[in-house]
């Protein structure tokens, strides 16, 4: 944290010569190359080391409530919705049957509230696997306006046992239909584990996705190159690759998603709005603060300069390069 700026208000009254000084606090977010930015705070909530990582949970001014680990931004009150509606239904929508979930990470539970909106016939089980006890008893009690209590839904297990969640996957014989990775950018996820995607490979089921937040989408040299160096350990590993993005405020950037699969049937981009519209509605029983099939459309929407980078490490292995 540092300060930035004063700001001076006159007492009124009895005393109009008194002045008295407020300091705004500023929290400094340095964790893009050659970016600094700064987000005024109203209260600190939480500032905890626990055994993991450092938590700090802090009320925005612009934001309000809202999660950074080890000074990295995570989620927020305002604009949890439009990362976390854009993570889960680009697939769980075109996904059919009674499926079962797995979220590595995800110990906030903002995505859990999106998980959960889907009915049992849907959705019967959601797994989560993290590595923080300490965290998420503080995120069950301080980041309510994020996840809505969604960790109470009957169908969330969590798992807590591992040094981490990579050390995990293969010591497991449970299979899901969908992988989420709520972890950290693919980059980074990579250092952990450099053949990570061959054993997400080996958790699914037959025709399952993994979809997985990686950190930034932009032609910046830094960012970029950190993105497609995590693209490369996947790329050996699955036949089909479906590349989205949305824009976070909180963040200062552009989220980038990569969604994996050898399922030849699964192409997200191939429905009218108005169709995803009323998948939201069948399968959810009503439509969302920041997903819709325009919205939809939109994201899978990059520029050719960045379709033809990402072809450059997937081939035809991106669909998205060769439906344009």
């Amino acid at each position: 944290y540092g300060v930035d700026t004063y700001s001076k208000r006159h007492y009124k009254g009895n005393s109009p010569s008194k002045k008295e000084t407020t300091m705004p606090v500023w929290q400094t977010d340095n964790c893009d190359h050659g970016i600094i930015r700064l987000h005024q705070l109203r209260r600190s909530l939480v500032k905890v080391r626990t055994k993991r990582q450092l938590v700090e949970i802090d009320d925005y001014e612009n934001y309000g409530i809202g999660l950074c680990l080890d000074g990295w931004p995570q989620c927020d009150a305002l604009y949890s919705p439009r990362f976390h509606q854009v993570f889960a239904h680009q697939v769980l929508l075109f996904t059919q049957g009674e499926l079962k979930l797995g979220v590595l990470g995800g110990g906030d539970f903002a995505l859990t509230h999106e998980l959960t909106r889907y009915p049992y016939s849907s959705v019967y089980d959601i797994h989560i696997i993290d590595w923080d006890l300490e965290f998420e008893e503080l995120a069950k009690q301080h980041l309510r306006p994020i996840h809505h209590d969604s960790w109470k839904d009957p169908r969330v297990r969590v798992e807590i046992n591992h040094p981490d969640v990579f050390e995990y996957l293969p010591q497991t014989y449970e299979r899901y239909h969908v992988i989420f990775g709520d972890l950290t950018d693919l980059s980074v996820a990579e250092g952990l584990l450099p053949n990570f995607g061959s054993y997400i490979k080996e958790r699914l089921l037959p025709n399952g996705k993994f979809i997985t937040q990686a950190g930034e989408l932009s032609r910046v040299p830094v960012p970029l190159k950190k993105f497609l160096d995590g693209l490369k350990f996947l790329a050996p590993h699955f036949r089909y690759f479906w590349i989205s993005r949305t824009h976070i405020p909180f963040f200062g950037y552009e989220q980038v998603f990569v969604l994996a699969t050898d399922d030849k049937n699964f192409c997200p981009t191939m429905f009218s709005a108005g169709y995803i519209d009323y998948l939201i509605r069948s399968k959810i029983g009503h439509l969302l603060s920041d997903y819709s099939g325009a919205v939809h459309q939109s994201i899978f929407a990059l520029e050719p300069a960045l379709k033809k980078i990402i072809h450059g490490v997937l081939g035809s292995k991106f669909l998205q390069y060769f439906l344009a």
